[in-house]
């Protein structure tokens, strides 16, 4: 939306300003079907979200203040923002990039600055109105805008005079030194993250007739999408249910496994809340209550096979 209103406005801006009434009106039906398709999921789903109080807390520093915070609270957001989602260090070199290439898009190629920058401004604004987090992977449909911009900056440097060129080869690389090495060792040795998968092998491979599976809650998701490859369809594992505000309910599930021989108790995107670091909970509490048989760990995810029978 922020991209489409961004965009509608920057055209129609300037068919008004050459009096081009014919695509204003064109743009303004347009413009009336966009605002008509926002307004259904606006007032359908998304109003809750915004008005959802435990939302605005998770998000909180993710909404522009107005007023003398408001300076501090850009340069540390774009600083932030620059490093991730964006991906373009060093942070500060990249920031000063960008302002450059503001200025010089907006001297140079205002319509086109416009609307490369609209969307930009359009999500500050509905930031400081607290309905959109200016922040992290909220933000990545502006990375493209963040990048032209600041190679728009590059090309400033490269028109100057004398050194301009040379200027301009010096801060390429260096803009690009961070994310081209990063790339390498991804390359390399490719990022993980709550490798689930290798976890669900295991368990698959060993499973036994009658063996009970529980699932850790926060791991629903990836049981929902990778269980059913892996033998373990919704219904073939019994799946727990959050209780951060009161822990003795986590006991209260795990002592209803108790009579079972054989237990696998499988966890992905375990947390650390209220001063808990659940898995570690889970596990020291199953430890008093069975025998630990069988163990797998990987990244961000494990399964723990435990005799429960207590014969």
């Amino acid at each position: 939306i922020f991209v489409l209103a961004g965009g509608g406005l920057t055209l129609g801006v300037a068919a008004l300003v050459r009096h081009d009434w014919g695509r204003v009106w064109r743009l303004t039906a347009v413009g009336a079907v966009w605002l008509a398709s926002f307004g259904a999921a606006f007032f359908t789903s998304l109003d809750e979200m915004t008005k959802n109080a435990k939302r605005q807390r998770f998000w909180g520093d993710s909404f522009m203040p107005v007023g003398l915070d408001t300076p501090g609270w850009l340069r540390s957001t774009f600083l932030t923002i620059f490093e991730a989602p964006a991906g373009l260090t060093p942070v500060r070199l990249s920031l000063a990039l960008f302002l450059v290439g503001c200025v010089y898009l907006a001297v140079t190629r205002a319509p086109r600055f416009a609307l490369l920058v609209s969307p930009v401004a359009l999500c500050l604004v509905a930031s400081a109105l607290r309905k959109y987090p200016f922040s992290n992977r909220l933000l990545l449909f502006l990375v493209p805008v963040f990048a032209l911009v600041a190679v728009a900056g590059i090309e400033a440097a490269a028109r100057t005079p004398k050194a301009g060129a040379a200027l301009g080869a010096v801060l390429a690389a260096a803009l690009l030194f961070q994310p081209s090495l990063g790339a390498a060792r991804a390359l390399v040795r490719p990022r993980t993250n709550e490798e689930i998968k290798p976890v669900l092998a295991y368990v698959r491979d060993r499973r036994q007739p009658g063996d009970v599976v529980y699932v850790y809650y926060a791991a629903r998701y990836p049981l929902m999408y990778y269980g059913p490859r892996y033998g373990l369809a919704e219904g073939d594992y019994v799946l727990g249910t959050i209780a951060r505000r009161n822990t003795d309910r986590y006991i209260e599930q795990l002592d209803a496994l108790v009579g079972n021989p054989r237990v696998w108790v499988v966890f992905s995107h375990a947390t650390e809340k209220r001063g808990v670091d659940e898995q570690r909970f889970f596990l020291d509490h199953l430890d008093r209550i069975g025998t630990r048989l069988d163990a797998v760990e990987s990244v961000e995810a494990a399964a723990y096979l435990y005799d429960l029978g207590r014969r």
